[in-house]
């Protein structure tokens, strides 16, 4: 999808992520990876995601939920607090309808309102 981005020394071995610095706009290539509509995954692994019980579900590094109008994934990364207790991060969601949201934070939020929220926002645009 061409998203680029660097590895970070200080975090590759406090984040789970290995310290992968991406911009949003890198953020938001990513996250199209999952629209069936782009086909960058090929069709066994499409298929698989299909067959995931749950609602929501995980599969190859992101949440899926099934609604009335197609798929929506999201996908988070934080990096955990560092010796001064500083924590920063990422959340992307892909809705059904073509949207794509990336917001980067300082901070911790919490996940499940920020989702909630972005939902609410645009999931019925």
């Amino acid at each position: 999808m061409g998203a680029a981005g660097s590895i970070d020394p200080v975090l590759r071995y406090r984040a789970s992520n290995g310290g992968w610095r991406v911009s949003a706009i890198d953020y938001a290539k990513f996250i199209q990876v999952f629209d069936p509509n782009v086909h960058a995954l090929g069709p066994v692994a499409q298929k698989w995601q299909d067959t995931l019980s749950g609602n929501p579900s995980y599969g190859l590094g992101t949440f899926i939920r099934r609604t009335p109008r197609g798929r929506m994934f999201w996908h988070s990364g934080r990096a955990a607090p560092g010796e001064h207790g500083e924590r920063s991060g990422a959340y992307t969601m892909k809705f059904p309808n073509g949207w794509t949201t990336v917001i980067t934070f300082d901070g911790d939020p919490r996940g499940s309102d920020l989702r909630q929220r972005l939902e609410g926002a645009v999931a019925n645009r």
